[in-house]
């Protein structure tokens, strides 16, 4: 159980990590305003609800389609996210 709240810190700390990463990059378009800011922090809040509202569904689809159920639902999940963010 440990490991498993590790992991989970570890990739809360990675998706902060990610938020700073496209916070330069915006910068670089726009130059550091309050406005950038508030934009890579609404952007990022937005994508959590987004998350939030479509992973029950992501979840059911994972357990129909891979017969994976609780915390390997959650490890997909996660691949997935690490996929997408291999692919920007």
């Amino acid at each position: 159980m440990k490991r498993i709240l590790l992991l989970y810190g570890v990739s809360g700390f990675i998706s902060l990590a990610y938020q700073v990463a496209w916070f330069r990059i915006v910068t670089g378009w726009f130059g550091s305003t309050n406005l950038t800011f508030a934009l890579v922090v609404a952007s990022f809040i937005g994508g959590l609800a987004l998350g939030a509202l479509a992973s029950r569904r992501v979840a059911r689809a994972l357990e129909v389609g891979l017969g994976l159920r609780g915390l390997r639902v959650y490890g997909a999940v996660e691949l997935l996210v690490a996929l997408a963010i291999g692919l920007t």
